[in-house]
C-alpha cells in the first residue's frame, strides 16, 4: 500500500482550522510560499474559512488517519468584474508529510 492510498481529502470543518492555523503559521514563519509576515491566529483563519464558505470557494483538509496532513482554499482573484472567472489557490502541507502526493491529491 503507498502513501497515497491513506490519505482522505474533504470539505474542511470549523474543527480543521486550529491545526490548519498552524500549518500555515509554519509557513509563514519558515517558508516562502506565503507573502504574509506575522502568522494569523486561530480566529483569524476561522473567519477566513467562514467568508470563504460563504463565498462559496472549495475550502479541503487533507487528513492521514484522521490527522490534518495539509489543506487548500481559492478565492477570488480581484475584485473587478473582468477577474471574475479567475480565482487565487493556494496549497500547504504539514512539512513531515512532504513528498507523498498530499498537494496532488
Amino acid at each position: 500500500m503507498t502513501d497515497a492510498a491513506l490519505i482522505t481529502v474533504r470539505d474542511t470543518h470549523a474543527e480543521d482550522i486550529p491545526a490548519i492555523t498552524e500549518i500555515f503559521a509554519n509557513e509563514v514563519t519558515h517558508g516562502t510560499a506565503s507573502w504574509a509576515y506575522e502568522p494569523p491566529e486561530t480566529p483569524e483563519m476561522l473567519q477566513k474559512f467562514k467568508t470563504l464558505q460563504a463565498q462559496g470557494y472549495p475550502f479541503l483538509t487533507a487528513l492521514i488517519d484522521n490527522q490534518v496532513v495539509g489543506y487548500s482554499n481559492a478565492s477570488a482573484y480581484r475584485p473587478r468584474e473582468g477577474y471574475r472567472f479567475l480565482v487565487e489557490d493556494s496549497i500547504y502541507v504539514d512539512q513531515r508529510f512532504r513528498g507523498r502526493g498530499i498537494a496532488r491529491m
